[in-house]
Parts: C-alpha cells; structure tokens; sequence
C-alpha cells in the first residue's frame, strides 16, 4: 500500500456528513417558511386581481359574479389565476348587483384565508395566518 496517497478517512467524510446535517436543520425550515409567505403574499395579489375584474365587470354589466375554484372564477370573469395550492371562491352579498365577497383558503391546512370586499381592497385575514399581505 502506497502511504503517500492524499484521500479522504472515513471519519472525515462521517463529520462533513454530520456538519452538513446540522446544517440542515437550520437552513429548511427558513427556508419553507419564507416560500409559504411568498405563496400567502402571491395569493393575496390574485385576489386582488379578482377584485379588480369583480370591478371591471359590475361597470360593464351592473352585476357581480359569483363562482368557486380558480378554473370557475377564471372562466366567469377572465382571469388567469393558478392552481397554486389555494382556493378561490366569490359570493355575492345582497343580490350580485350589490356586492361580493372573495375568499383566497389556504389548502395545505395552515388555516390561512384572505378575504376581500368590492369595499375593502386590500386582503384582510385571521388571526391564524402567518402570512402577511402586501
């Protein structure tokens, strides 16, 4: 056997394996944390969007739309929202000539909803939510 050979021991690989792992622990959870609040902050914008064609459409037509789901409120008011891990729904509040409701519900269980208004048009949500809209 050659002595002079530079490589690695099998204790020195152990030890960046277990650095690496302490690493880790530390660095996931940041980061999923900060990719749940760019989602929060991403469907807080869609439903702003949904407002506004809310909006557009009770100028044009005197009527709010009600539908549920992206693919729904997409088709009846031409928009582009994503299947993003959240659910979209509208409801008409007194007569759809009158006002609406919109709710942006987190589906991953982290109990988060946005909701807005044709009143209130920046996304208002509970206690539960760690998100912050922007």
């Amino acid at each position: 056997m050659k002595m002079n050979e530079k490589s690695f021991t099998l204790l020195e690989l152990m030890l960046v394996v277990v650095i690496l792992g302490i690493l880790a622990t530390f660095v996931v959870p940041g980061y999923l944390g900060v990719k749940r609040r760019a989602e929060g902050r991403g469907s807080s914008t869609q439903l702003r969007m949904l407002h506004a064609a809310q909006k557009v459409n009770h100028l044009e037509e005197e009527l709010y739309i009600a539908c549920n789901g992206f693919a729904a409120c997409n088709t009846a008011l031409d928009l582009d929202l994503p299947d993003d891990g959240w659910a979209y729904r509208a409801v008409c509040i007194g007569g759809c000539a009158n006002g609406f409701l919109a709710r942006a519900t987190d589906t991953s269980g982290s109990g988060c909803v946005y909701t807005i208004t044709q009143l209130i048009t920046v996304p208002t949500t509970g206690a539960s939510c760690v998100f912050t809209a922007r």
